[in-house]
């Protein structure tokens, strides 16, 4: 049956989790079909899934719109997932975010490339100790669990508690020069107390006008190649 015929089913003792997407622009079929269709519409028994959607407000202002429409809705975890995102290991999207669900953290997070004009950096940082310095992308890094001060928000799974506890607002970017919405959010749950758990196991494939691949040889897939 294909995913969008499955019927809605709804599990009983199991946690909410609102599957929070914000786009800008135009959505890929690649990420329709490899993500949110299987997320949206293929039940699991360990917790029900409920989508909220933004369309058109900058980034920031999206993803803090779609977190307090997922509280009120009573949602107790919010997953973030980008529309330009396609699962790669595991290849099942519902199965990755069982993944950083198992953690049981406050703040879990899948990792991808980040998309740069020179190298393919994964889309996590960490702080450097020296001062001034910064923040520093992780290249090399466990396949396992491992702790980071920032990730990108592509595939993060958040507590209901963490909006709960940092106060408004918890993204925010105020221009291309300036931290992005997810340093800030990273950076102002650290004060708070939240640490980042990372997955290198669970892995999301970046689109774009091309594929940066998330296997650890960072290819580049152009789109004439095979996406799925």
């Amino acid at each position: 049956m294909a995913w969008n015929l499955e019927r809605k089913l709804v599990a009983k003792g199991v946690p909410e989790i609102g599957i929070c997407m914000p786009h800008t622009g135009s959505v890929h079929m690649h990420f329709v079909e490899r993500c949110y269709g299987p997320l949206r519409f293929q039940p699991v028994s360990w917790c029900n899934k409920t989508p909220f959607l933004s369309m058109g407000p900058p980034i920031d202002v999206a993803r803090n719109t779609l977190v307090e429409t997922a509280l009120d809705a009573g949602m107790d975890y919010i997953f973030f997932i980008d529309s330009d995102m396609i699962p790669y290991q595991p290849p099942e999207p519902n199965l990755a975010l069982y993944y950083l669900y198992s953690l049981q953290a406050p703040l879990a997070s899948g990792i991808y490339r980040a998309k740069k004009r020179y190298g393919y950096f994964w889309a996590i940082w960490k702080k450097v100790v020296e001062k001034g310095k910064g923040y520093q992308p992780l290249v090399d890094f466990s396949r396992d669990i491992f702790k980071a001060d920032i990730a990108g928000l592509g595939c993060t799974l958040i507590h209901k508690e963490v909006f709960e506890t940092v106060p408004k607002p918890w993204f925010k970017w105020n221009s291309m020069r300036s931290y992005s919405e997810d340093f800030y959010f990273f950076r102002k749950c650290k004060k708070y107390g939240y640490d980042l758990l990372v997955r290198g196991d669970v892995r999301f494939h970046h689109l774009g006008t091309f594929m940066i691949s998330a296997g650890d040889d960072a290819e580049v897939i152009l789109p004439s190649d095979s996406w799925l």
